[in-house]
């Protein structure tokens, strides 16, 4: 096989492997004539193999224990509290759909938090990233950034790992080692990871800011959750709800004093997007506003 054949077929075994080149390969019979040096360097060159597209780690969350919980999980798809996140994650959609500039998706980020702790939003957090994975063409990623009270891991039954705080602190991380794929198909999670002194200025810092594009920008077909901390508890809260494109404030029924509630409203007076859920809501008492986000109380399991 002459010096000229050998470099025609290198470029086609170059083709078949994805690698763009400038001019489109001929076959061997019918090679344009090369100049002997052109074609020596050609022929002697590796085929370069495409990389496949990296992925987190695997792990198993523990559906038993959800539903055990009161939360939501796929097979409650026909529940009534499925229904009432279904309202949630519809207005939550739409508002995503709406481009807020060109190349941004920053309402495909949603902070979920409340005015203190203990409210119940890590629960709505899970619940909304249930309804959410249950869609046809949309995923979800949850992400976990309570600095105060990070509760995914034990919550989903998943070990702790690296996560959020890790990648702000060590931009050479990659996301992707860090996301993990789970047992549902279209929910992935990414835990908060190692928590320190700074880690409630780290919500407000650069690398934060980075991070958020990055999510925000990464995949057209993908929400992203974030159980945020209350608003009342750490001055990065309020900080993290001006970055993203959507906050569902959480307020418990019968138990946050609307002192507080009106405080952590003023705090996002300049976020565009605002909605609350009234949590653990007795409709028994109250049958006229059945069907207004309340839900059944949450379990606190031992």
């Amino acid at each position: 096989m002459s010096l000229i054949e050998q470099a025609a077929n290198r470029l086609q075994a170059l083709a078949r492997t994805g690698v763009k080149l400038p001019w489109t390969p001929l076959g061997a019979e019918s090679a344009a004539p090369l100049r002997p040096g052109v074609a020596a360097r050609i022929a002697a060159s590796p085929v370069v193999q495409k990389a496949p597209p990296r992925q987190g780690h695997q792990v198993q969350i523990d559906l038993a224990r959800l539903q055990r919980a009161g939360q939501l999980v796929p097979s409650l798809d026909g529940s009534r509290m499925a229904d009432e996140f279904r309202h949630l994650k519809r207005s939550v959609l739409r508002l995503a759909a709406d481009r807020d500039g060109p190349g941004q998706r920053r309402n495909a980020l949603v902070m979920v938090t409340s005015s203190v702790p203990a409210e119940g939003k890590t629960f709505c957090a899970i619940n909304l990233a249930m309804s959410i994975a249950m869609e046809i063409d949309t995923s979800v990623l949850l992400v976990d950034a309570d600095v105060l009270r990070p509760g995914l891991p034990d919550r989903l039954g998943m070990p702790s790992t690296k996560g959020l705080f890790d990648a702000l602190l060590d931009p050479g991380l990659d996301l992707s080692d860090l996301i993990l794929c789970t047992n549902i198909p279209k929910l992935s999670v990414l835990p908060t990871g190692t928590l320190g002194t700074r880690s409630a200025e780290l919500l407000a810092s650069t690398a934060m800011n980075r991070l958020l594009e990055e999510l925000a920008c990464r995949y057209d077909d993908r929400i992203v959750i974030f159980d945020g901390p209350p608003l009342l508890a750490t001055p990065g809260a309020q900080t993290l709800a001006g970055r993203v494109g959507q906050v569902v404030m959480v307020v418990e029924a019968g138990r946050t004093p609307r002192r507080l509630v009106g405080q952590a409203f003023a705090m996002l007076e300049q976020c565009p997007n605002v909605v609350s859920i009234l949590n653990r809501f007795d409709t028994a008492r109250e049958p006229l506003l059945d069907g207004y986000y309340g839900h059944p109380r949450e379990k606190r399991l031992p």
